[in-house]
């Protein structure tokens, strides 16, 4: 979110309110994105100028949330090739944990830590497409460590190519986060 833009850089699009850029929670750097609380549906779309249809990709955010989550909310989608079924989710749950899931074969892997308020993580993700082998494997880290506080993947299991980016709130919660 350096660019301190949401639609006319990296970002295609946004549906809902699209949240703020912010000056006074950045992790590093300038700025960081903040959804508004508490309404549904605000989501950032990026749309990839090729398909990735074989092998790993990672993407890598910071986070940090100052209220606890009411609800379990995706807050990192991947959608297939054609850009409308969900293929991957990031998910933030209402034990304050994270959730990777395969949404393809309903495989799921939750985190074991507790994430605590006001505090910054780095969350990695990788995608492997693969017709028998794919996979959604997270790594969390607490700000800049080179060590992971843990790492978890769902099973293999069939991984369509994709196309599309989502990231933000895809319903309601009152949780108030930065990213």
């Amino acid at each position: 979110f350096e660019e301190n833009d949401l639609t006319n850089t990296m970002w295609t699009a946004h549906t809902g309110t699209a949240g703020t850029v912010v000056t006074d929670q950045a992790h590093s750097g300038t700025y960081a994105y903040q959804p508004p609380t508490g309404d549904a549906s605000n989501l950032l779309r990026r749309d990839l100028s090729a398909s990735i249809t074989t092998g790993d990709t990672w993407f890598r955010w910071y986070f940090r949330t100052s209220t606890g989550w009411t609800t379990n909310v995706p807050m990192f989608q991947v959608l297939d090739n054609s850009g409308v079924p969900i293929i991957a989710q990031v998910w933030r749950l209402s034990t304050e944990k994270l959730r990777v899931k395969n949404v393809g074969t309903a495989a799921t892997a939750d985190t074991t830590t507790v994430l605590s308020l006001d505090t910054w993580y780095r969350i990695e993700v990788r995608i492997r497409v693969h017709a028998t082998a794919g996979q959604v494997e997270l790594r969390l880290f607490l700000a800049d460590s080179t060590t992971a506080l843990e790492t978890i993947q769902t099973a293999d299991g069939a991984l369509n190519g994709f196309a599309r980016l989502l990231f933000g709130k895809s319903s309601g919660d009152a949780g108030n986060w930065s990213g």
